[in-house]
């Protein structure tokens, strides 16, 4: 329930842990975080929480410095656009935000969102999401309107990546991941998935050596 910075060399110290919990009224327990998001210069962190708040952090005073309010539900994923000038945000509810950052000005707004949204990822000024509900949709925020939805999905998908090229597309779920060509959603390839275990994060990076790190459950 807490954020907390670890030093990669060594034992966390519990004592740099700083997370200022807030009791839900009504529920009397305290919100958890969710989901976390560094800026790509590395001086901010988002953190996302169960009261559908977020709170932007100063990386170094790692002290909170401002706390968005908007959502409905709980806060389940957020991620900066690659020149750190808008952040997207979407959870438990259906309605996705688009801000801008630093100032939380909001800027767009992804309006119909399905069940829950897992994941979301920026290709360019449009956004991809992908739900609990088996499906992924790209959306272009300023407009708050869908482009497109793909049908094509796994069960239970738990999150959708952009590649680099902005012409493919990674998808986890139940079965695994897959790779899609966009916008047809066409299964290009699907990696190998242990039958033990269900995919839930992942991202992709073109110049590693090997290509693609996944978390699995």
């Amino acid at each position: 329930k807490a954020v907390a910075w670890v030093p990669t060399d060594g034992p966390a110290d519990l004592s740099i842990r700083r997370f200022e919990a807030v009791v839900k009224t009504g529920v009397g327990a305290e919100p958890e975080v969710l989901c976390l998001a560094f800026s790509p210069d590395g001086r901010w962190l988002l953190s996302g929480c169960s009261d559908g708040r977020i709170r932007v952090w100063d990386a170094e005073s790692r002290e909170v410095m401002a706390t968005w309010e908007g959502h409905s539900g709980a806060v389940q994923a957020l991620r900066f656009h690659p020149d750190g000038s808008r952040v997207v945000s979407v959870g438990r509810d259906p309605v996705g935000w688009v801000r801008e950052f630093p100032s939380g000005r909001e800027v767009g707004r992804i309006r119909g969102l399905q069940g829950f949204t897992a994941d979301a990822a920026w290709s360019g000024d449009e956004v991809v999401t992908a739900g609990g509900d088996r499906v992924v949709e790209r959306w272009k925020p300023s407009a708050g309107m869908g482009i497109t939805a793909l049908t094509n999905v796994p069960p239970s998908t738990f999150g959708a990546s952009l590649l680099p090229d902005g012409a493919h597309a990674m998808v986890a779920g139940a079965t695994g991941v897959q790779i899609w060509m966009l916008p047809s959603g066409e299964v290009l390839q699907q990696l190998p998935a242990d039958s033990d275990a269900l995919a839930l994060a992942f991202v992709h990076q073109s110049s590693a050596s090997h290509g693609l790190a996944a978390r699995y459950w």
